[in-house]
């Protein structure tokens, strides 16, 4: 193994180069040298690496509301993601978790589809062009549950994504209320460089 040889005050100190390193980004993890500086450096090496691991997903939370005044009938309605995805980028990971479908309209059963699309959802419907381009329609849910894509995809123009969603109630038509779901949305995003 090298050594470099260092001075201090005067006198000569050897110190060891890097032995391991971390799996993969391969950080330098060093030998026992100095007792007051191999402790904190390999322990900083690890929060390196988990910090790099995760410093291109973002996450963001939506809330979706739809009111439903009928039995079994579907309404629509779109949010806007607040993380768009650059100019020159590529998407390389899409999450979603789904908690289960709450509300205050009446049925016992709620039910829900959703889809990220570059276009937002106007109608009762997720079949128009551009509502389910990002992420393909997912459902019909009762339950808690999630859609997850791992194709990367190229944009070559800035793109607002849109969570587009919809919900409908057993029971609207004698009590109508909401349909609800949180969503928690996770993206990879890697931008190509300049």
């Amino acid at each position: 193994m090298s050594a470099i040889l260092e001075l201090y005050g005067g006198a000569t100190k050897e110190k060891t180069m890097a032995v391991s390193y971390t799996t993969r980004y391969l950080l330098a993890k060093y030998a026992k040298g100095d007792t007051d500086w191999d402790v904190k450096i390999n322990a900083n090496q690890d929060l390196l690496e988990a910090a790099l691991l995760n410093m291109d997903w973002v996450k963001e939370t939506v809330s979706a509301t739809v009111d439903v005044t009928a039995d079994d009938t579907y309404v629509g309605d779109s949010f806007a993601l607040t993380n768009t995805f650059p100019a020159d980028s590529v998407v390389t990971g899409i999450i979603v978790k789904a908690a289960a479908p709450a509300g205050t309209a009446g049925g016992a059963t709620k039910t829900i589809e959703f889809a990220i699309g570059s276009v937002e959802n106007t109608d009762t419907d997720l079949t128009d062009a551009g509502e389910c381009d990002i992420l393909s329609r997912i459902g019909p849910m009762t339950a808690a549950g999630k859609a997850t894509d791992f194709n990367p995809e190229y944009y070559n123009q800035l793109t607002a994504p849109f969570l587009n969603f919809r919900g409908k109630d057993s029971d609207a038509t004698a009590s109508a209320g909401t349909v609800t779901c949180v969503f928690t949305v996770y993206l990879k995003i890697a931008e190509l460089p300049s």
